[in-house]
């Protein structure tokens, strides 16, 4: 059986190929991608097309509108034969959840920064 590390969602697709898996959640992954026009990396995050509901359109079109430099920048949104696929700028930092963890706790400035990305998502 395949695991889903050996998965590749974007298998043929024109402008994207899977680098690596970056992580799963309870309603899909994030892979590292890198766009074959301007080889930029990307994170692509990938939900299964049956788990579209009112929460992913909302996500989708609030993510698309949302410009500051402390936020991840939405790229674009696409469909494969299983997926609803999200390309988001790829940040080389790691997640959210490891730096908390690593930092132990967080100053009053940082906490503030954490609760504006965290309402994004």
């Amino acid at each position: 059986m395949q695991g889903i590390n050996d998965v590749d969602p974007l298998a043929g697709h024109e402008k994207y190929e899977k680098v690596k898996m970056l992580g799963q959640g309870s309603f899909g992954f994030v892979v590292l991608a890198r766009n074959k026009l301007t080889g930029k990396s990307a994170a692509i995050k990938l939900l299964q097309r049956m788990s579209m509901n009112k929460y992913v359109e909302a996500e989708i079109l609030n993510h698309s509108k949302l410009r500051h430099p402390h936020v991840i920048q939405f790229k674009e949104v696409f469909l494969t034969s299983e997926y609803i696929c999200i390309a988001m700028e790829y940040a080389t930092g790691g997640s959210l959840f490891h730096y908390v963890q690593r930092q132990g706790r967080l100053n009053v400035n940082c906490s503030r920064l954490t609760i504006v990305v965290k309402l994004k998502h």
